[in-house]
């Protein structure tokens, strides 16, 4: 079969696709979320809550992607320390310093079907979505994965409407596999990070099969990473300052790089809440925070 043929059939099989995608996601449950209209509804899809675009892109990847026992998967609820885990993997993994870690089901936008097959080993990829939403392959392939676990809002997200959410069924999936496949999926607190990033990171690369050597840890490698990584390093980058992913600002991924600020956006009563709601979700699992 000639190059044109086989391009036109993988056009025609993506344009097939993306339509069974936007034509399903026109009967699932809504919410509406935020002040954008249609493209900021979130939609209930397999129980967790999505925008359209990421979705779609959603849908996709279980569809097509192909995972390799070399892969390594970089999972995260929303807002919860993702930029950080990118650059500090992507870095490990490289030996120096992000689009460098894409987002697995931002591969699948805008009907597109990608050839990810080129890629050298390690392939790594970011996501957000639940352990029972990931694709089939990289369930089943080996490959290892690390989960890193933040009026109206905030009771929808109580609720367990959210981008992601409801977030304590998207935490408990990967923290149960965690247990089961302690070779293949790590459990990654951002307190754990932050409290020693030394230490997590060289856990982190024994996990991946990157470790450091004697030597690297001799020559200050693994400070030199850490350092490179920093919050106050990448949030002051001028890309991260001026640029933006799309429509949003770069700066938008960052925010304080600190435990506990929460505090700065809860009172008293909604952290109590929260509390109430986590250990009741929490209750036999043995995940603690």
């Amino acid at each position: 079969m000639s190059s044109s043929n086989e391009n036109y059939d993988k056009e025609s099989t993506a344009q097939e696709s993306y339509k069974r995608y936007k034509d399903l996601i026109t009967t699932l449950p809504t919410q509406p979320w935020g002040p954008g209209g249609d493209d900021d509804d979130l939609h209930q899809y397999h129980g967790f809550w999505f925008h359209r675009l990421p979705l779609e892109g959603i849908m996709a990847a279980r569809d097509h992607f192909v995972a390799r026992p070399t892969d390594i998967f970089l999972v995260t609820f929303p807002k919860s320390g993702t930029t950080w885990l990118k650059a500090l993997t992507f870095a490990m993994v490289n030996r120096n310093p992000h689009e460098c870690v894409p987002f697995l089901s931002n591969l699948y936008l805008d009907g597109r079907l990608q050839d990810l097959d080129s890629l050298p080993a390690p392939r790594l990829f970011s996501a957000h979505v639940p352990y029972s939403l990931l694709p089939d392959s990289v369930l089943t392939s080996g490959c290892r994965i690390v989960y890193h676990s933040f009026d109206e809002f905030f009771e929808l997200f109580c609720l367990g409407v959210s981008m992601g959410g409801p977030i304590w069924e998207h935490t408990l999936g990967y923290w149960r596999e965690s247990l089961r496949r302690p070779e293949r999926v790590m459990f990654m607190k951002y307190e754990q990070l932050k409290g020693d990033t030394r230490e997590s990171l060289k856990r982190l690369g024994e996990f991946i099969g990157c470790p450091f050597s004697e030597e690297e840890e001799r020559e200050g490698r693994v400070e030199e990473i850490v350092g490179m990584c920093s919050f106050e390093r990448l949030s002051g980058l001028e890309v991260n300052k001026y640029g933006r992913f799309g429509s949003v600002k770069n700066q938008t991924f960052f925010r304080r790089g600190e435990v506990g600020d929460w505090k700065s956006h809860l009172i008293p009563e909604m952290a109590e809440r929260l509390d109430r709601i986590t250990e009741e979700k929490l209750r036999g699992s043995g995940l603690e925070f």
